[in-house]
């Protein structure tokens, strides 16, 4: 069985490669940790950077399965599967579909309070809607980061891939009522801003979703716009007199690349900050 493999990680790569697998080429997201790992390798790769280019290496190659796994691209499967109807094309995607289908299922499953997993399916023209082959469920914690959950989901996915082959790529059998009311989610700029209008859960949440390295959850001091990649909740009763006469929302402290937010019944802290708070910011307020 020939292989054809293509996204912008390559922990199944690897598996794939100490199984033995015949992969006959590697189609890399061009400035992916997986281009990098791929010229390692004395195997054929052809870097990608666009749909049109992608398309073309795939027709232009010979193999029985194609092996997706975070590749952007939407492909046009129906039109590849006319010009070679033995092939199959198989994708991994970091979700318990077929909930959280689209570009971001980590973040999405955090601040949608959702199951999170991998799932292995047969790709059609549509966002991750094909027949599932196997999958893994990590039932939703509230203590979930986007950080931690990306290594979660990825140190699956080599597994995931070895059920899929071990079964030839046939699909399993249907669940009715999997999930109820699935959602699909793709990240939207607008998603990063914290509003201080919803509830302390609600921010954390926002922060824990987005704190990967290339990301950062945003929130506004006067106008400059500050990156938050940690934050916590302090209860505030009032028995403990801390900050007493402090507004709502009034930056209290500054400290260790944090700083701390007054609210009604607890204090916010917002942590590892980018660019770094400074003292003068105690007294403003956020936005």
């Amino acid at each position: 069985m020939r292989f054809l493999y293509a996204g912008n990680r390559g922990g199944v790569l690897q598996r794939m490669l100490e199984l033995d697998l015949n992969v006959v080429g590697v189609l890399p997201v061009k400035n992916s940790h997986l281009e990098n790992e791929a010229a390692k390798l004395e195997l054929p790769t052809f870097p990608v950077a666009t749909k049109k280019e992608a398309s073309s290496r795939i027709c232009e190659s010979n193999f029985d399965v194609l092996i997706s796994c975070g590749f952007p691209f939407i492909l046009p499967i129906s039109r590849f599967q006319k010009l070679m109807p033995a092939a199959r094309f198989v994708n991994i995607h970091p979700s318990y579909l077929p909930d959280l289908r689209g570009a971001d299922p980590i973040p999405g499953a955090i601040l949608h309070s959702r199951d999170s997993g991998v799932s292995c399916h047969l790709m059609d023209d549509g966002i991750d809607t094909g027949d599932l082959i196997s999958q893994r469920r990590l039932p939703y914690a509230k203590e979930w980061d986007a950080a931690t959950l990306y290594q979660l989901c990825f140190s699956l996915e080599a597994d995931i891939f070895c059920e899929a082959l071990k079964a030839d790529f046939m699909p399993m059998e249907k669940e009715a009522n999997r999930t109820h009311d699935p959602i699909y989610y793709s990240f939207s700029p607008d998603d990063l801003l914290i509003d201080v209008q919803q509830s302390d859960e609600e921010i954390i949440g926002r922060i824990r979703a987005f704190n990967s390295a290339s990301k950062g959850a945003r929130l506004k001091i006067n106008s400059v716009e500050y990156r938050a990649f940690e934050g916590g909740i302090i209860p505030r009763p009032k028995t403990s007199k801390l900050y007493p006469r402090a507004a709502n929302n009034e930056i209290l402290a500054v400290f260790n690349d944090s700083i701390l937010v007054s609210r009604s019944d607890s204090l916010l802290r917002f942590g590892s900050l980018d660019p770094k708070p400074t003292v003068d910011l105690i007294g403003k307020f956020i936005l």
